[in-house]
């Protein structure tokens, strides 16, 4: 009997359908895949449309995307407003979610904490689920400031300005 191939893990991640997300997911889908994880990126359909095919949307780095139907209708270059993809994630894409994941062996989901509908679809299906915030560097940026900005004299040890002219003044 030969060796088998160990299969790697799969994870699929789940952005809430803005740049700001979709794009720290698609960073983050690369560099585990960099380490030898599976991953796939479940994006809405008209966010699909819109990088299948790109350097964003490209294989080549190891990372698959996968579309979930939103049932929001594509107005061409404007995405869908807050309301109708809100919508879309509570009552159409749940669905499409748990039939991908019945489909697929997955040893976690990554759901962006505003897309926080997947954390039930993966419970339902058996799948662990981790929460992603990306804003989370940028609030890990202003915490770890916090001795320095006390230090220059800017904030007292409660955290109220000392000044908005020294505040102001503060190099970056």
């Amino acid at each position: 009997m030969g060796a088998e191939a160990a299969t790697p893990p799969a994870v699929l991640l789940v952005p809430f359908p803005a740049q700001g997300h979709v794009t720290p997911m698609l960073r983050l889908a690369r560099a585990l895949a960099a380490h030898g994880v599976a991953v796939t990126v479940a994006v809405p359909d008209f966010i699909h449309r819109r990088i299948a095919g790109t350097t964003a949307g490209s294989d080549d780095d190891g990372v698959a995307l996968a579309s979930i139907a939103s049932g929001v209708a594509d107005c061409g270059a404007d995405p869908p407003g807050f309301a109708e993809f809100g919508h879309a994630m509570e009552h159409h894409m749940p669905a499409h979610l748990e039939r991908l994941l019945a489909r697929r062996r997955v040893a976690c989901v990554v759901v962006d904490v505003l897309a926080s509908w997947a954390v039930p679809v993966a419970e339902r299906c058996g799948v662990p689920a981790a929460g992603f915030w990306p804003a989370m560097l940028a609030s890990y940026r202003v915490v770890a400031a916090i001795p320095e900005l006390m230090e220059e004299g800017l904030i007292s040890e409660s955290g109220t300005p000392c000044s908005w002219a020294s505040f102001l003044s503060f190099r970056t």
